[in-house]
């Protein structure tokens, strides 16, 4: 009995961190993005190449402070996704919403690093392969939703009883 209990939910997160590395790897990711921004002094200060940010948090009255907050949020929510989806039931519509998020998140720092200093920075090559992974874990998971529902139609189709 105790076999089961520990060793089913380990079996199902193992299956789950294969399956879906990159996007655990990528939570881990914006986490800590998330985490960086929460630290004492201006993160945004450090670099005119997160000028247009700065600026575009200023124009809807957001801080780095509660962009921090929002990314960690959102990244706790996307672990307890994930491990959901590895313990209990796929929730591939969550997960698609989810690396939507993300892919805008990236796009917006990339685009702002991208205005201000091209690719003379190193940050602005790497936030776009991140949104690149996102759109990789959407391309996933929307084919995996569009699985389940094809075996969930399958199942509720009734073959016609031939009285056998």
């Amino acid at each position: 009995m105790m076999a089961v209990l520990i060793v089913e939910p380990i079996r199902h997160i193992a299956h789950s961190l294969n399956i879906k590395a990159l996007e655990w790897v990528m939570s881990l990711g914006a986490a800590l993005f998330g985490y960086a921004l929460l630290q004492p002094g201006s993160t945004f200060g450090l670099s005119p190449s997160y000028d247009v940010i700065a600026a575009s948090l200023a124009y809807i009255h957001g801080t780095e402070e509660t962009m921090g907050w929002s990314i960690v949020i959102l990244a706790i929510i996307r672990f307890v996704i994930l491990g959901i989806n590895g313990l209990w039931k796929a929730s591939p519509s969550a997960r698609c919403g989810m690396s939507a998020a993300y892919a805008l998140l990236w796009f917006f720092v990339f685009f702002g690093m991208w205005n201000a200093v091209g690719f003379a920075s190193t940050g602005t090559g790497i936030y776009l392969a991140l949104m690149v992974g996102e759109l990789i874990n959407m391309a996933r998971t929307a084919y995996e939703w569009g699985l389940l529902r094809k075996t969930a139609a399958e199942d509720t189709r009734h073959e016609p009883h031939t009285g056998h």
